[in-house]
């Protein structure tokens, strides 16, 4: 069995293979031959004064060796007229000795012997001879069995088995762009990439195949889902890691990852990952999300200068690239053959590729719909019309094809963050059919999911959680809250479904963000702030509920609300500050007193205490003198919950905002205390996992660290040499690309979707 799934390859794809092959193999430059009247040719060698080497290529990975046989019947007439001074013949369908003969002989007198006929299995052959084709391949590359095995195979939680899926799904699909080889650059250089770009640009899936081709070199994935606490808590010194963060500033507002101060410990981990060989750092976001922070959020400016340097703004696509992609979906797409060819009529992929309006998510959207479409006529009117207006795409189906439960269904499922599990997407569901007089009927809620999962949504595979239901992609996500601006009155009734605060803050942050990219107040906003009272009172009732946290690969998780104390009240603290949302302002006093009287008994979280604590000094309707015990009650707090390099960390940079609340003599007991605790730390061996923060650590209190200190360290960079090494060896043999790209004209383009034909 071949090593290579060739089926993820399209015709087109194949053919560049086949040529960089023999390009490789006989030192000669095989030119794609566009096809005409004659037939007979996909690439040739042409040497002065010699008779043309020609390699005839067949992609029949799924077709009968009669329908091979017959097809090269109909070429080797073809080939008569020709005379090559050699022919080749390079298919993907599995041969046998026997089926290879039988080809050879319909081409002997052109042929030396069937050694000619190139198989798959030949063929795999020829990438193990010539490793520089298989990298310069990337798609190939990432096919090969053995890389895919890695990532079943991966023992760094369950959601890796769910990304091996997802990758799976979409590399039919995938075009190896130049983007792909200079995101794989500046990442084995920088050990940072960070992917930017408008939605549906194909930010995801460029991520997602930078991470299985670090897979391919013995990088262990972590997939960073909540927050950066996620890959700190696995880093390992020594160890090949490769870290993939998606959407890491939020998919709608920054403020979804940013409340938690993620900002400080992202920046500390972009400085430790940066420069190691030994790990990588895949991150994608939003072109104006990530603008948006950068603008607004003080604290986000220490990640400013990192987040800059390692950014790749993905924001088009070549000529060429753009219509591999079209081609890519109607070559691999279910449609009959005549619905495929339609695309052709008056070169109507021309007006599709060329498209202001172009993206590889409107392209998916667009052949999807062409199956659905009334006659071949509507199939490219569509197409533009979805190009002109993308929100037409959903908004269509949205508006005339769904009742109003499957409605209810994606409208409460914005509210939640990356999915929900069936049963809370249900009680959700339910108590905002409730409030809207829509019922139910007996299996209205799973039938409602069966007819969305078609087009609007993804329900993953069992866990023990149950089932989990997302947004197919983030555009339909984007749709829906679109809608909502633009209906706000639907609005309150989802505000009262939520059963976590979470959700009603999460309506709050979307409709900020929506206003702030907008520039006016949007409905959404005005809505809220018209529930005013009716808003504030529902997040009271909320504030002990418990809540939910998608860090964990089988779903969302429940989390006890004295864990999400701080960041509630933060926000609450925040809101307050606008009149309409004043009216619980005394409450607000009386919950701060009671936090200023946990903290001071030890209980609390003390690495949110400083959202808690900023929101608090912006809220001037909060007395002085209670916001400066909230801060001697930090202190406390953050003294009494010594334990680890992390929480000396947070001590220290306490003590630079507030030293006036130390005493000489308190903070030299703390410098004696973490002496002893940094004797503890050294005498695990070979080394502590933090070494860095320990570092920080004693440069803010004065410390002079010890020997063993040094030796630590260098027993730690010589493991990380050595990991350094076999990466670099890795990236050393990726060798070097064939081709360059260039500019595609009409006719190259014709050349490629002519071929659609033959698999009619």
């Amino acid at each position: 069995m071949s090593r290579y799934d060739y089926s993820q390859l399209s015709d087109v794809e194949f053919e560049d293979l086949v040529a960089d092959l023999m390009r490789a193999e006989t030192g000669d430059r095989y030119e794609r031959f566009a096809r005409g009247p004659d037939g007979g040719i996909d690439l040739r060698h042409l040497a002065p004064g010699e008779r043309p080497d020609i390699v005839q290529c067949k992609h029949y990975v799924r077709s009968s060796f009669s329908q091979l046989e017959g097809s090269l019947h109909v070429e080797s007439e073809r080939v008569q007229k020709i005379g090559p001074r050699r022919y080749y013949v390079a298919t993907t369908h599995p041969l046998t000795p026997r089926q290879k003969d039988r080809l050879f002989a319909m081409f002997r007198p052109f042929m030396l012997s069937a050694g000619d006929v190139l198989g798959p299995d030949d063929i795999d052959n020829m990438l193990t001879a010539h490793p520089a084709v298989e990298r310069a391949h990337v798609k190939l590359w990432l096919t090969n069995a053995t890389t895919l095995e890695k990532l079943l195979r991966a023992q760094t939680e369950n959601r890796t088995a769910m990304l091996a899926t997802q990758i799976r799904r979409s590399l039919p699909l995938y075009v190896e762009s130049s983007a792909f080889l200079t995101a794989q650059t500046m990442l084995y250089d920088k050990s940072i990439c960070v992917i930017v770009g408008e939605p549906g640009i194909g930010k995801t899936v460029l991520a997602r195949m930078l991470l299985l081709d670090a897979m391919g070199k013995d990088y262990q994935p972590v997939d960073v889902s909540e927050d950066i606490d996620e890959a700190w808590s696995v880093l390992a010194a020594g160890e090949l890691q490769v870290f993939y963060y998606d959407d890491f500033l939020g998919m709608a507002d920054f403020r979804e990852k940013l409340g938690k101060n993620e900002d400080h410990r992202l920046a500390n981990f972009i400085e430790r990952v940066s420069g190691d060989k030994s790990k990588l750092l895949v991150m994608t976001t939003r072109a104006y999300v990530l603008a948006q922070a950068l603008r607004i959020y003080e604290r986000l400016q220490v990640v400013d200068k990192p987040v800059r340097k390692y950014v790749l703004l993905l924001d088009a696509y070549s000529r060429l690239d753009r219509a591999k992609i079209l081609y890519n979906h109607l070559f691999h797409s279910a449609l009959p053959a005549a619905r495929r060819l339609v695309f052709n009529d008056a070169r109507a992929y021309l007006r599709i590729i060329d498209h202001a309006n172009y993206s590889p998510r409107l392209i998916e959207a667009i052949v999807e719909a062409a199956s659905e479409a009334r006659s071949d006529d509507d199939i490219v009117k569509n197409a533009i019309d979805a190009l002109d207006r993308p929100e037409r795409i959903w908004g269509k189906a949205f508006a005339g094809h769904l009742d109003d439960v499957q409605r209810a269904v994606l409208l409460t499922l914005v509210t939640f963050s990356a999915s929900a599990t069936m049963q809370g997407l249900a009680s959700a569901i339910e108590t905002y059919c409730r409030t809207q007089a829509v019922v139910i009927g007996p299996g209205g809620f799973e039938g409602a999911l069966k007819v969305l999962e078609t087009t609007f949504i993804t329900i993953d595979a069992v866990t023990p959680r149950g089932r989990l239901v997302r947004f197919r992609n983030p555009s339909i996500r984007d749709f829906v809250i679109d809608y909502l601006n633009n209906n706000p009155v639907e609005l309150s009734p989802l505000v009262r479904s939520s059963f976590t605060f979470e959700q009603a803050q999460r309506l709050w942050l979307i409709a900020s963000s929506v206003t702030e990219k907008a520039g006016v107040e949007g409905g959404l906003s005005q809505a809220l702030r018209q529930m005013g009272v009716e808003y504030v009172d529902l997040l009271r009732s909320l504030l002990i509920k418990p809540g939910l946290s998608h860090a964990q690969a089988d779903g969302p998780t429940e989390i006890p609300a004295s864990v999400l104390r701080e960041s509630r009240l933060a926000f609450l603290l925040s809101i307050a500050s606008d009149e309409r949302f004043s009216s619980g302002r005394d409450w607000l006093v009386s919950e701060v007193a009671k936090v200023v009287d946990a903290w001071s008994r030890g209980d609390g979280q003390s690495e949110k205490f400083g959202l808690l604590i900023e929101a608090a000094q912006k809220a001037d309707y909060l007395p002085k003198a209670l916001v400066a015990d909230l801060i001697a009650a930090a202190k406390r707090l953050l003294q009494g919950q010594i334990g680890s390099a992390e929480s000396w960390r947070r001590l220290v940079d306490f003590h630079e905002d507030w030293a006036d609340l130390f005493s000489e003599d308190e903070w030299s007991t703390t410098q004696s205390e973490f002496g002893a605790f940094l004797t503890d730390e050294l005498a695990q061996w070979p080394y502590p996992d933090d070494l860095g923060t320990l570092e920080h650590c004693a440069d803010a209190l004065g410390f002079a660290l010890p020997d063993e200190f040094e030796e630590a360290k260098e027993r730690e960079a010589h493991d990380r040499s050595e990991a350094e090494t076999r990466a670099e060896d890795e990236w050393r043999d990726r060798g070097p690309t064939f081709e360059p790209r260039h500019e595609a004209s009409d006719d190259e383009i014709e050349a490629m979707f002519d071929r659609l034909a033959d698999h009619a």
